[in-house]
C-alpha cells in the first residue's frame, strides 16, 4: 500500500500549510549625538535652536562676538546662558596679572645660532665622505 499524503484532497487542491516566516530583528535606529559647537544667527536662533534632554550645546552667534551656552536637564528643563568674553550678568571681571615680556630677539638669535652650528657640521661631514669617496657629488 502506497504511503498516504497528508497534504492530499481529492475534493480540492491545497497547498501545504507555509513554514512560519522569519522576521528578522529591527534595530532602533541610533540617534546621532548633538554637535557641541553650532553656528548660529543672533539669540532669537539660540533660543530656537533644538536641544536633547540631559545635553549641553556651544552656540555661536555669527552676527556678535557672543557665544551661548544652552543646557537641557534629564527633564527638558531649558537653560540659556549668555556669554562675551565674560559671562553677562558677573560683576566683577577678572583680575589678571601682566606678566613681563621674554626678550624673544634673543631667543631667536641663540636658535639661530645653534642651528648655524648644525648646518656647519654636517657640511664637513658631508665634505668629508665625498673626499674618501664614499658618495658622489
Amino acid at each position: 500500500m502506497p504511503p498516504i499524503n497528508p497534504y492530499y484532497n481529492p475534493g480540492s487542491y491545497q497547498y501545504p500549510p507555509m513554514a512560519p516566516t522569519f522576521q528578522p530583528f529591527q534595530q532602533q535606529p541610533i540617534q546621532a549625538p548633538q554637535q557641541n559647537d553650532v553656528y548660529i544667527h543672533g539669540e532669537q536662533a539660540a533660543q530656537s535652536y533644538p536641544i536633547q534632554p540631559g545635553s549641553t550645546l556651544r552656540l555661536w552667534d555669527d552676527t556678535a562676538d557672543i557665544f551661548y551656552m544652552k543646557t537641557s536637564d534629564q527633564a527638558g528643563n531649558i537653560t540659556l546662558r549668555i556669554f562675551d568674553y565674560t559671562e553677562r550678568g558677573t560683576t566683577q571681571p577678572m583680575q589678571t596679572q601682566q606678566q613681563p615680556q621674554p626678550d624673544f630677539q634673543e631667543a631667536i638669535d641663540k636658535l639661530d645660532d645653534k642651528f648655524q652650528r648644525q648646518i656647519n657640521r654636517l657640511n664637513s661631514i658631508i665634505g668629508n665622505l665625498r673626499k674618501d669617496g664614499v658618495i658622489n657629488g
